[in-house]
């Protein structure tokens, strides 16, 4: 390959005329046309091929997803959609008055966990009454206190739903 602008002296510009002589040009797509000639030899190549995306198989071979229509209602997490239970909890979750909420309970708690005494750390904000449960007392800060991350784990509310339903309500 040469370097773009360089200058060859006028003897060299010869060498590289007589190397080419007598070639075909393979470069259609830097301006040059096809000749008739050509066109219809392609096209007697290609004829009775396809050129485009193939949607036909084979003759015996049958595609690995043939008549497997997926059909949704089939799938139990199909039928335990909730109408967007995660994305309201979400919504709350991130909202300034959850943030003013969770503040206001370190606070008042002096950031020092209510079970082992120990103050800062990995502290969170938990809600006595369930939140799923009691959406009236999600942003009261009598229903709060300060656990540290251990202590949060051992409450009965923790987590799993099992839990949560000992307080006689039910999560849906």
């Amino acid at each position: 390959m040469t370097k773009k602008g360089a200058k060859f002296t006028e003897e060299h510009k010869r060498k590289i005329s007589l190397a080419l002589q007598g070639r075909k040009s393979v470069c259609y797509w830097k301006g040059k046309k096809r000749s008739e000639e050509t066109k219809q030899k392609i096209k007697q190549a290609l004829q009775g091929k396809r050129t485009s995306k193939i949607t036909e198989f084979k003759k015996g071979i049958t595609p690995w997803n043939r008549g497997k229509r997926i059909d949704m209602k089939k799938y139990k997490s199909y039928g335990n959609w909730q109408g967007g239970k995660t994305e309201e909890a979400k919504r709350l979750r991130n909202s300034i008055d959850y943030a003013l909420w969770r503040t206001a309970v370190f606070m008042r708690d002096d950031y020092i966990c209510q079970e082992c005494g120990d103050k800062g750390g990995k502290l969170e904000a938990d809600h006595i009454k369930p939140f799923a449960l009691y959406p009236e007392l999600r942003f009261a800060i009598d229903n709060g206190r300060t656990l540290c991350e251990l202590c949060h784990k051992q409450t009965e509310t923790y987590g799993s739903r099992s839990h949560i339903k000992n307080f006689g309500g039910s999560y849906f």
